[in-house]
């Protein structure tokens, strides 16, 4: 699970690309998915925290983008044949928004995988 840099990293591993946006993302966000992604079954949509001036301007090869908010639009990929995701916000940080709901998708994947 790659979050905020950790996405970028991921990204770059995977031959996404990368730039520095014209605008610092920060705040409260609503992230809008264009289909159903695993960290967020049965959501359209997400409020979440972001902070970031980087974002991905490409997936690559191997990653698929299911998010994007009205600045960025890569915000939450999976591998396509692998369990390994990202997101650009950060859902650590819960207060409010519902960002931890991400996490604890995360957790019950992995319980389930194990």
């Amino acid at each position: 699970m790659g979050i905020c840099l950790g996405l970028r990293i991921f990204g770059y591993c995977y031959g996404a690309r990368i730039r520095k946006m014209e605008k610092e993302e920060n705040g409260i966000v609503k992230i809008f998915f264009h289909r159903e992604y695993p960290l967020a079954p049965g959501r359209k949509e997400l409020t979440v925290y972001e902070t970031h001036l980087y974002e991905l301007i490409s997936t690559g090869e191997y990653l698929e983008n299911y998010g994007s908010s009205t600045v960025c639009r890569i915000q939450a990929v999976k591998h396509k044949s692998k369990p390994h995701y990202a997101v650009q916000f950060h859902p650590e940080v819960g207060e409010n928004n519902e960002g931890p709901l991400i996490l604890e998708n995360f957790v019950r994947l992995c319980v389930k995988q194990s």
